[in-house]
């Protein structure tokens, strides 16, 4: 399994029509990839947003950073205030509702 994580700074006022966005123009497209398991938006309560995606192999998660990169400029660049923080590498522990894998 492997994560990426993605932190946005979003300009101020625009995290609402930036995870509106995400939600209608991103989600399609990364569920589209063969490998996906989930996707979270996260709004930590500032002017980012995190993103979270689980894929079942890593060449998915590099395909999915591509896409989200590819994305990000095309349809947030009037929302976003400088490249994202990336952060990806495989799952090396995780419980799922109570169960230890």
């Amino acid at each position: 399994m492997h994560m990426s994580i993605r932190q946005y700074p979003i300009a101020w006022g625009k995290l609402d029509e930036a995870v509106r966005r995400t939600r209608e123009g991103f989600l399609p497209i990364i569920c589209g990839i063969p490998g996906f398991v989930a996707y979270h938006v996260m709004d930590p309560g500032d002017t980012t947003i995190i993103t979270v995606s689980l894929f079942e192999t890593e060449d998915a998660g590099r395909e999915c950073t591509r896409r989200a990169l590819s994305w990000s400029d095309e349809f947030l660049a009037d929302l976003v205030m400088g490249p994202p923080r990336i952060m990806a590498g495989p799952i090396v522990a995780d419980g799922i509702a109570g169960l230890q894998m």
